[in-house]
């Protein structure tokens, strides 16, 4: 059994085994640690990249394409207008009540601000 780095213990989900067939894309070839603003696992880059402001690359560190590859990420999940599906959608995220009530005060305290 291999044991997770100590931030996995505290509950902060920015690390994952590497398979041991895949190139380690990083300088540490055990765990695939999180990249960019919206901290996307190498796996789920690869799934859901997008040149978000066309300079023709797709840059998981890059703020425009990490975040329109995070909302169709997302939106897979259907109508986000439903609590439900925008509840589900977040836990994709990050499979923790605790983060899906951290994103909604966020959210609900940014649409208090911008009316």
């Amino acid at each position: 059994m291999t044991t997770l780095p100590a931030s996995s213990a505290l509950n902060a989900p920015d690390v994952t085994p590497r398979k041991l067939a895949r190139k380690a894309t990083g300088a540490d070839r055990i765990w695939d640690h999180a990249v960019g603003p919206m901290q996307f696992i190498s796996s789920t880059w690869r799934t859901w990249q997008v040149d978000g402001d066309g300079d023709g690359v797709s840059d998981p560190n890059d703020v425009d394409g990490a975040a329109v590859a995070a909302a169709r990420y997302l939106c897979q999940s259907g109508d986000l207008m439903i609590g439900d599906t925008w509840s589900r959608a977040i836990l994709s995220y990050n499979n923790s009540a605790d983060y899906v009530l951290d994103v909604y005060t966020a959210a609900d305290s940014y649409a208090d601000r911008t009316g």
